[in-house]
């Protein structure tokens, strides 16, 4: 069983900028949370960066074990713990795994290419996410204007 561990920043970045190094959304992460396997192994990472005053954007490394319940887990963090209005992804074009399962797994929406983002002639594709379209939130719990 895999489960999410908070308040590591410091090292759940070095173990994730020692597997991606040029791991763009991994620098200068707002907040940053680790991933453990039943051993307490670290399996993988996740960066949330601050994009704007209701958007982040999610950096994410791992070698395998993202179950329903980390997914549950990290976007109620993003979504009802920090408020945000919206998160998105950007991979690079060649990356085949998340271009697959960012929209089909994941439910993130395809937004549009976001040129030379990982340097001259290296586009990234970009995906978005709200709370009402966020498949892993109950959306009964998200927050109205309104109330706030």
């Amino acid at each position: 069983m895999t489960q999410l561990v908070f308040g590591q920043d410091e090292a759940v970045l070095q173990w994730a900028l020692a597997r991606e190094p040029d791991g763009l959304t991994l620098r200068g992460a707002t907040w940053a949370i680790g991933m453990v396997d039943r051993h307490n192994n670290p399996v993988g990472a996740f960066s949330i960066l601050q994009v704007s005053p209701g958007g982040v954007e999610i950096g994410v490394e791992s070698t395998g074990g993202i179950t329903r319940q980390v997914l549950r887990d990290l976007f109620a963090f993003v979504f009802l713990h920090l408020g945000a209005s919206r998160c998105e992804i950007v991979t690079k074009r060649t990356n085949k795994v998340m271009k697959k399962h960012a929209p089909n797994l994941l439910g993130f929406r395809f937004e549009g290419v976001r040129r030379d983002w990982y340097g001259p002639g290296q586009d990234g594709l970009a995906f978005y996410m709200t709370p009402q379209t966020c498949k892993w939130i109950e959306h009964d719990e998200l927050r109205s204007p309104k109330a706030a």
